[in-house]
């Protein structure tokens, strides 16, 4: 199918042109609820709808996950969703993480990817970017801490989420192909408790 009219102007603004006007898109990001209330669930034809519903040019294809979360979430008095710390201690940890088996992840990210696609939409993936991998799995605090008494500590975690976005671009990025790979670096608070 081709490719609707904001689709195709954001790929053309990905690569550097000038579109004018932008096409929307809002990552979606804790509207996952709203998402299963207004569109009946999560999955993909729900994604595709709510997206084909909103004039928005990008459909969420999902993440692929690396096996490096040691970080906590906490609701707060006010119900809000906070990284609260973690327990990432040593890059031992990190080592002794076995890989994901991505076998039966591809198939469906590429059935999912084909979906998207046949409604003349657009994709984006989303891999751990390693700020935002580290911080949350240790707290901003201990984080700070260790680039000032151990930056060796922090470069060497830094390297292993990365080495570990090579593997997953290589085994899945490449089969399933999707249209935009973003690298999540959203650990920062709207009200201040951290830094992006």
């Amino acid at each position: 199918m081709q490719l609707s009219d904001d689709s195709e102007r954001l790929m053309r603004l990905m690569g550097g042109e000038r579109v004018g006007k932008p096409p929307f898109w809002e990552p979606w990001f804790g509207m996952g609820e709203m998402l299963k209330r207004r569109w009946g669930g999560s999955g993909i034809r729900e994604r595709i709808a709510m997206s084909q519903d909103l004039g928005m040019a990008i459909v969420n294809l999902g993440g692929v996950d690396t096996n490096l979360g040691f970080g906590e979430s906490g609701v707060t008095s006010d119900g809000v969703s906070r990284y609260c710390g973690g327990a990432l201690a040593s890059i031992e940890q990190m080592e002794e993480r076995e890989l994901p088996d991505w076998d039966d992840q591809i198939p469906v990210l590429q059935h999912d990817q084909g979906l998207i696609r046949d409604s003349g939409l657009v994709s984006w993936i989303i891999l751990p970017w390693c700020f935002h991998k580290v911080v949350t799995s240790m707290g901003l605090t201990n984080f700070a801490v260790r680039v000032y008494k151990n930056f060796s500590f922090v470069d060497r975690a830094f390297e292993i989420v990365e080495e570990r976005n090579r593997l997953a671009i290589e085994s899945v990025i490449r089969k399933v192909r999707p249209d935009i790979v973003f690298f999540d670096g959203d650990c920062s608070y709207k009200h201040g408790l951290m830094v992006d």
